[in-house]
């Protein structure tokens, strides 16, 4: 062999040895002892899974393989449904996607199963898992009962599910958050094609404020027989409004689907740039489509008329007739401008519509008495009597103008859809509703004679109105009746002056509504239980044939279609109708012109005329900074529990205005929800040194001081509100609250029935109403009392919670986890109501979900020291004692007077074999609450387990003398005399125990055994027993 074959053969195994160096050196890695746990196995399974140290460790790529697992909480986002591979399909068909979040932590002392189950790519796994979860939970259920308020079923669903696999897994769930669920944008266009209607014509009319408690004693007596007749034809229920509770506001939200925060209506005027001049808004506040937008783009044509902020009238396909055509009393001054531009579109109607304006100046004395007993001598009237008088011509003539405009250009148009806004049923009950008996302080007979018959005269003339817009209608069509809000009557009205534009007229304001539902699409003499004002624009939608919105905050009334309907017509869902693509599908005129893209500045101009543009321009950008708009943008802000942000917009409606005392109010309530007493009462003591008799300041001062525990201020709060106002129902149903925190249940009930006897549908009373039969053992009265709170407020989530826990206390777990679901989806960010869910699924035995909901519920108020008290019980069944005892004493420092807590600590204490301590818990608890069993039976248990028989003899003689009716303390007492040989008192506090529990064959037994003298030892105590969640 030559040198050159040897050198040829060497520099291949050198090259050899060098790979090999470098295949080892890539595998050299470094655990660092901080950065987590990991497991050293291989792929090709020639090493069995084994935990590795931290530092530096040779793992060969391919041969071995070293899996890092987290020592601390890790988040993983998921986004499930967006591909063709992991289609996500509701139960009616419509494909979705859902986004959000889980928290998870790998149990240390599971690594080892963890890695044998899920893998070194367990992440991946995980997803898979939600995906899976996801996909089981949403084809069991329909869209509208997951998307929106109702993605909390879906997240509850998802937690149940996935805690238990990954539990048996060796992971511990942390948090589980559905973000959203939306529709799959694939299958939009599928959704929105046009030509796909049901043929349905719709008319609705809005008649606003009016409210059943006026019109049901009309209907029943005769006196409405359209509106009867519609009724008994149709589907009836409530409206539920929304605040802040005004018309603008509120008929936006009818027309628009969505809330005021997003479709930007929230006053009634607006000011101008150019000088800061005061005019009522205009369309072009809006920022969100309306029905006539919406339906333009969609091939339908439309007819609107009065509708509020309606100016100026916008391009569509039909007609608008705005608001600033006939007088109105809010803004009577635009309708004084003799000039047409905007008032109606097309232009060319302009003749017509002012052909038919009633002016109220020529409504005489005839026109008038069917309202208003007229003297011979009008000038003999006060001057504020002959300005009701005007007000009221006002009124019949924007009403009469509306309905004959209405018809005339129907006539010509012939509409798919029609709508009709109706001022007068509200304002004549603002004008006269002081007037109706029952006679109010401040109102002679002789003006109650003149006055008081107004309303009722005025809800007869509307019935006449809405029976001539329904009979030009014709049978076929669909007719929606509705208000905005309700109207306060009998013994419910305040005080206040309820005219508008005279202090506080929205305090006469009910939340609910009404509703009729008639036509061919509707069930006939159905009830509606549950119906929004959000509601309407999803339920015409649906009508029509046409995609809802999934953006729009409503849902079509269902419960008010005929099924047959729904099975020929199924409800459909766009994404939104807000872009300009989809709006671009179809057009008015068949070429896209009537699409308003709200990002195109030229097409913003709903009139397209550009003389009227500059004349809008030459005003300055209109601007909501009113100082009523700044205090109710910053109601919205503290209903959606922004506080700081209302905070600020409560303080700039004061800098734009010093005379909006409501403003520092609601300061005072925001600060109140913050828990902020201290500023919250400073804030009021200012505001009481301005209005001296606010019933309303009182009322939130004796809250403060009853959530401060001082209980003799919080009635002296109550009681001076009541003097103000004794029908201040608010005020009543707190001293009620007041008065079961004492104890006082009797008192507690005479107030909350006093409550009810004002306003009947006092969701708050009646649920309060349930608490105390409840308490009192009265099962069947208070799931009764809280069925009735559900039907007055079926958005109350106190109601559902309640009944949620009687059903517990009946044994019906699966129902009572139905109603704390419900309470869930009504108020998501309830602590109260998350807590008592906890503490069910802890009685279920779903001990990780019940950890999910409470730590969410902490998360949300991590001052609720029940929320800790409960967590402390979980972890204790879960085997975390450390967790455990670090939740009961946060509970102890956030509540030192919570009894329940203490107990729940001793026991925790004991079971660590701190037997001093813990029993020094048992008896704080006592001397929190002499009566609470548990503490006694279990400082018993422990004392007589550690020898100490005498001491439990005299903790046992306390207990059964304060609570003689209690079989377990008389039972343990027998033991503890039977240990000191004291026979005779033993058989007879095992007698007593008998007496009062009959079904006790052990301690029969043994008081057998007893009377033949034989001994009897005692069972040995059990220190670790379980203690209320």
């Amino acid at each position: 062999m030559n040198l050159e074959a040897v050198r040829r053969r060497k520099i291949p195994l050198g090259l050899g040895i060098l790979l090999v160096a470098v295949w080892l050196l890539c595998g050299l890695t470094r655990i660092d002892p901080d950065s987590g746990i990991a497991v050293l196995d291989s792929p090709l399974g020639i090493l069995g899974p084994r935990l590795t140290a931290a530092g530096w460790h040779l793992v060969p790529p391919g041969l071995l393989r070293l899996t890092p697992y987290p020592s601390v909480p890790v988040t993983l986002s998921f986004r499930a449904g967006e591909d063709d591979r992991s289609v996500l399909v509701t139960r009616e068909g419509i494909e979705v996607t859902s986004s959000g979040t889980i928290r998870y932590r790998v149990d240390p002392d599971r690594v080892l199963e963890v890695h044998r189950s899920v893998g070194p790519g367990y992440e991946r796994t995980l997803v898979r898992w939600v995906e899976d979860s996801l996909r089981a939970a949403v084809d069991a259920s329909d869209y509208s009962g997951i998307s929106g308020a109702r993605s909390e079923d879906l997240r509850s669903a998802l937690g149940q599910s996935l805690a238990e696999r990954f539990r048996a897994a060796g992971l511990e769930l942390l948090s589980c958050d559905v973000g959203s669920v939306r529709i799959r944008s694939a299958t939009i266009a599928g959704s929105s094609r046009p030509g796909q209607g049901t043929g349905t014509k719709v008319l609705l009319i809005g008649l606003d404020g009016a409210d059943w408690n006026i019109m049901d004693p009309l209907i029943n007596a005769g006196r409405l027989p359209n509106l009867g007749r519609l009724v008994r034809a149709g589907a009836r229920g409530r409206l539920h409004s929304i605040t802040p509770m005004l018309s603008p506001v509120i008929w936006t939200s009818i027309a628009t689907g969505v809330s005021p925060g997003r479709h930007g209506i929230i006053d009634f005027l607006a000011t101008t740039g150019k000088d800061g001049e005061k005019v009522p808004v205009t369309s072009s506040l809006r920022k969100t489509k309306a029905l006539w937008n919406i339906l333009s783009e969609q091939g339908l044509s439309v007819g609107i008329a009065g509708w509020w902020a309606s100016f100026p009238a916008e391009k569509v396909n039909g007609f608008v007739v705005s608001d600033r055509v006939a007088y109105q009393l809010f803004g009577a001054g635009a309708a004084h401008d003799p000039t047409r531009e905007g008032k109606v579109f097309p232009p060319e109607i302009g003749e017509l519509v002012a052909s038919l304006t009633v002016a109220p100046e020529t409504l005489g004395v005839a026109e008038v008495s069917r309202y208003v007993r007229m003297p011979d001598d009008r000038a003999s009237l006060p001057p504020v009597q002959n300005r009701l008088i005007d007000d009221l011509k006002t009124l019949l003539a924007a009403g009469d103008t509306y309905t004959a405009v209405s018809l005339a250009l129907r006539a010509r148009f012939h509409p798919d859809f029609q709508a009709v806004y109706l001022e007068g049923t509200d304002t004549v009950a603002h004008l006269f509703m002081r007037y109706v008996p029952p006679l109010m302080p401040g109102v002679t007979r002789e003006d109650a004679q003149r006055f008081g018959h107004a309303v009722d005269e005025y809800y007869r003339h509307a019935d006449d109105l809405v029976g001539r817009l329904v009979e030009v209608a014709g049978p076929q069509t669909a007719v929606i009746v509705c208000s905005d809000h309700g109207f306060r009557t009998g013994e419910n009205r305040p005080l206040t002056d309820s005219r508008i534009g005279y202090g506080q007229a929205a305090d006469w304001h009910r939340k609910y509504g009404i509703i009729v539902l008639a036509g061919p699409p509707f069930r006939k003499g159905h009830e509606v239980s549950e119906a929004s004002v959000l509601d309407i624009t999803p339920t015409v939608l649906a009508l029509l044939g046409l995609p809802v919105g999934e953006d729009m905050e409503g849902r079509p009334i269902l419960d008010a279609f005929e099924p047959s309907f729904l099975a020929s017509h199924p409800v459909r869902y766009v994404r939104t109708y807000e872009t300009s693509a989809l709006a671009s599908s179809a057009g008015a005129t068949g070429d896209g012109s009537a699409a308003r893209s709200k990002a195109d500045p030229d097409r913003l101009d709903p009139q397209g005329d550009q003389e009227l543009k500059e004349k809008l321009q030459s005003l300055g950008y209109l601007r909501q900074d009113t100082a009523n708009s700044h205090n109710n943008r910053g109601m919205l802000l503290l209903g959606q529990g922004n506080f700081d942000d209302a905070i600020a917009e409560f303080e700039q409606a004061i800098q734009a205005s010093e005379d909006l005392p409501m403003a520092r109010i609601n300061i005072a309530r925001a600060l109140f929800k913050k828990k902020d007493y201290e500023r919250a009462t400073k804030v009021l003591n200012d505001y009481l040194s301005r209005q001296p008799r606010s019933k309303d300041a009182e009322n939130l001062l004796g809250n403060i001081a009853m959530e401060r525990k001082e209980y003799a201020e919080a009635e002296k709060r109550f009681r001076t509100a009541l003097e103000y106002e004794p029908n201040f129902t608010d005020a009543r149903n707190s001293l009620g609250i007041l008065y079961n925190k004492l104890g006082r249940r009797d008192d507690a009930l005479k107030e909350f029935l006093k409550v009810i006897a004002v306003d009947p549908e006092y969701a708050e009373a009646l649920n309060n109403i349930g608490v105390i039969y409840k308490e009192q053992g009265k099962a069947q009265e208070a799931i009764a009392s809280f069925r009735k709170a559900m039907t007055a407020d079926p958005e109350f989530a106190g109601s559902f919670s309640n009944m949620a826990l009687a059903l517990e206390q009946q044994g019906d777990l699966k129902g009572a986890e139905e109603m704390f679901r419900n309470a869930l989806q009504r108020d998501p960010q309830n602590v109260q109501v998350r807590t008592n869910y906890g503490a069910l699924l802890y009685t279920l035995g779903r001990f990780d979900q019940a950890r999910l909901e409470l730590e969410k519920a902490i998360g949300i108020d991590p001052s609720d020291p029940s929320a800790h008290n409960n967590l402390g019980a979980v972890y204790g069944r879960l085997g975390r004692t450390s967790d455990e005892i670090a939740a009961y004493r946060k509970a102890v420092a956030l509540d030192p007077d919570y009894a329940d807590v203490h107990h729940n600590l001793g026991l925790a204490l004991l079971k660590q074999g701190k037997t001093e301590e813990g029993e020094g818990e048992l008896k704080k608890a006592l001397v929190i609450d002499p009566r609470y069993a548990p503490a006694y039976l279990n400082l018993a248990r422990s004392l007589l387990g550690h020898g100490r028989t005498s001491e439990v003899v005299d903790v046992l003689t306390t207990g059964t003398r304060l609570l003689p009716g209690d079989p377990d303390l008389q039972g343990l007492l027998g033991e503890a005399y039977l240990r000191l040989g004291q026979k005779e008192r033993a058989i007879a506090a095992f007698e007593a125990s008998l007496r009062l529990k009959p079904d006790q064959a052990e301690l029969r037994r043994r008081l057998r055994a007893l009377g033949a003298g034989a001994k009897a030892g005692g069972a040995s105590p059990d220190p670790a027993a379980p203690g209320k969640p």
